[in-house]
């Protein structure tokens, strides 16, 4: 039995989806007016902004995984957190290199719990850590795991 068994990637997002569209908007809303304030024809801005500056929120705006495991007696879940490498992070971000960032983000025991009890304790957790301030002002997408995660014999994942 290997020490260390992983089974899930969550993506951490720089801002949601909602917040991305209205920066974006207050973004786009400047560069025509002053695209148009300099001669420039209005339907020319927005195409100018769109094809330059309109970066679509998901998998651009990623900013880290938080790796899902259980260890080696399979009785608690952790996470490690992958994060890019930046001391300020903006909407356009380049190249990305993640790093591992030290301790786990999260940890508990799932020691007889039912599927759907582990289920519900992981996604519990991993709301709890937008208070986290490693986590503050930032989206962990849970998305697909709200999508799946019922469905999943997590008991038989574990203990495989």
């Amino acid at each position: 039995m290997s020490p260390q068994k992983y089974f899930l990637d969550i993506p951490v997002y720089r801002c949601s989806p909602n917040k991305h569209k209205k920066e974006l908007a207050a973004d786009r809303q400047v560069h025509i007016e002053n695209a148009i304030l300099d001669g420039a024809d209005p339907m020319w801005a927005e195409a100018s902004f769109d094809s330059q500056h309109a970066i679509p929120w998901r998998y651009n705006q990623v900013i880290g995984y938080l790796r899902l495991y259980t260890t080696q007696r399979r009785d608690t879940i952790k996470a490690e957190f992958w994060r890019i490498e930046q001391r300020r992070i903006s909407r356009q971000q380049g190249k990305k290199v993640f790093k591992l960032r030290r301790g786990d983000a999260l940890g508990f025991w799932i020691d007889g719990l039912s599927s759907q009890e582990i289920y519900k304790a992981i996604l519990e957790h991993l709301k709890k850590l937008n208070k986290d301030r490693r986590f503050r002002n930032r989206y962990i997408d849970l998305e697909v795991l709200k999508t799946m995660g019922p469905f999943v014999d997590w008991q038989g994942l574990i203990h495989s």
